[in-house]
């Protein structure tokens, strides 16, 4: 039976149908709890573990680079070799150099990128975990565990986690075992319980899913980058390069936003959260698990206000140019003007 969530008996007589119907259910629906109750901290844990991605799956993806590289480098050349033809033929000097310069460095380029950007993950990742540990004072799925009632793992990390214990003064407990005299009321408070803990479950699932996906979409994003930035010598295709920079940027950042969210809810919900507010911190676990999407459109949105804001800048400069240039124009006529007279 689950540790802390104590077995439903109703003290059914043996002719009492009904009562024995409700208990039965009731046992039926507080195993499913506690299944329910290891899912959520299977969930939680690994979304959230202390650490980043591993070494082993940056080697994968950079054997993945170099793989790509190898490929577009042969594209690279001939694009190279016309540009700087046409540049020739039309004595073209900035075409040439460009070409050239954008050949030559597209490999170094790419290298230089990929490996910032998995300098940055995880230095990003660790900050997120290290900021949680000293606002909590423990990890960040310690504390989503112990804020719905569950008990943490092993801060050891020699105890696999393979079962969950339930705080008997916990808000679900409370609820599965607040019930009235009655079997069938007892029962609805179960199913009551039931029903908060799989939509907490649903939550966990899709947290865990989509920091899963963070993480393939950067391993993803390392092993393609050939493909987005070994073309920088290409005024058209520079585009590929600052999507590419956009979606990594946003998928870094996407963790500690994550978990932001998360340590804001449980501030915020206090230390003995109500029906309330367990259905609350569902739904703010569901907005934190689309972090990635969040950050990635948030960058998206920066990179657009700031091009459009250098665009207006530079646009005023030149009016300002003009401007300064007729007044110049003017100072220079009536100048020649009054000296004629």
């Amino acid at each position: 039976m689950a540790a802390g969530i104590p077995e439903p008996n109703y003290g059914c007589g043996p002719i009492d149908v009904g009562c024995q119907i409700a208990e039965g259910s009731a046992r039926i629906t507080v195993s499913i709890v506690t299944a329910l109750g290891n899912f959520i901290a299977d969930m939680f844990v690994n979304a959230f573990k202390d650490s980043t991605i591993a070494d082993a799956s940056w080697k994968v993806a950079g054997g993945q680079f170099w793989f790509w590289a190898a490929i577009v480098a042969g594209f690279v050349a001939v694009v190279m070799i016309w540009q700087v033809s046409v540049g020739v033929l039309l004595r073209d000097h900035k075409r040439m150099a460009s070409a050239m310069i954008g050949g030559t460095l597209s490999i170094p380029f790419s290298v230089f990128a990929v490996t910032w950007m998995m300098r940055l993950t995880t230095a990003s990742d660790k900050a997120a975990i290290l900021a949680t540990k000293q606002l909590q004072g423990q990890t960040l799925s310690d504390s989503l565990l112990r804020f719905i009632g569950l008990t943490a793992p092993d801060d050891s990390g020699k105890q696999q986690l393979t079962q969950s214990d339930w705080d008997t003064t916990s808000t679900i407990v409370s609820i599965a075992t607040g019930g009235t005299g009655d079997a069938s009321a007892n029962l609805g408070q179960v199913i009551l319980a039931a029903l908060i803990v799989g939509l907490l479950a649903v939550a966990s699932l899709l947290l865990f899913l989509l920091m899963e996906v963070r993480n393939m979409g950067l391993l993803a994003l390392a092993a393609m980058a050939p493909l987005a930035l070994m073309f920088i010598g290409q005024p058209v295709l520079v585009a590929w390069a600052k999507r590419w920079a956009s979606l990594v940027v946003g998928l870094i950042l996407a963790k500690p936003i994550a978990a932001g969210i998360l340590v804001l809810l449980v501030k915020l919900s206090g230390q003995t959260p109500d029906l309330g507010s367990m259905i609350v911190f569902a739904g703010g676990v569901v907005v934190a698990a689309f972090a990635p999407m969040w950050a990635v459109k948030l960058v998206n949105f920066a990179g657009d206000e700031l091009g459009n804001a250098m665009a207006r800048r530079t646009s005023m400069t030149q009016q300002i140019n003009k401007v300064q240039a007729v007044r110049g124009l003017g100072s220079g006529l009536g100048r020649a003007f009054g000296k004629g007279r």
